[in-house]
């Protein structure tokens, strides 16, 4: 009997000490800066924001040299805000190619959206599509941000 209840005791403690790591979710800290570029999967290798006097700046570089960069002026809150003009996306190849994509003057067009907004972090997603002023351009879509901000 003796025997019994010991077996019953080590199965009860082995399945119940079982736990799966499927549901472990990401950290809270995790950051990261990811798009595609013409279809292409770009992710930043370095990275850094800032929110400071209602405008937003995001710098996202690669190690092959090209970058991401965003800066949005007059942000007041979480929403929509349109590239263009004033707000702009550049998508710059780096490595001795040296194109610059931009959505400035009317060589472009796209949106940012900000789902956090703080003095210390900012998250969201952007697509833009940027040209060079010679007739080409770049498609940049499905982006999406989670930076720590300096203030």
């Amino acid at each position: 009997m003796k025997r019994i209840w010991l077996i019953v005791f080590v199965l009860v403690s082995v399945f119940t000490s079982c736990k799966s790591d499927d549901d472990t979710p990401l950290p809270e800290n995790t950051t990261f800066v990811k798009a595609q570029v013409d279809a292409s999967a770009w992710e930043a290798t370095s990275f850094k924001a800032s929110y400071i006097n209602n405008i937003v700046s995001i710098e996202a570089n690669r190690s092959d040299g090209t970058t991401i960069d965003i800066s949005v002026q007059n942000v007041s809150d979480i929403g929509d805000y349109t590239l263009g003009n004033v707000s702009i996306g550049v998508y710059e190849e780096g490595s001795g190619n040296d194109e610059t994509y931009t959505t400035s003057g009317t060589l472009g067009s796209g949106t940012i959206n900000f789902s956090v907004l703080k003095s210390d972090r900012v998250e969201g997603t952007f697509s833009f599509d940027g040209g060079n002023g010679l007739g080409n351009s770049k498609s940049i879509s499905n982006g999406v941000f989670k930076i720590n901000a300096a203030n």
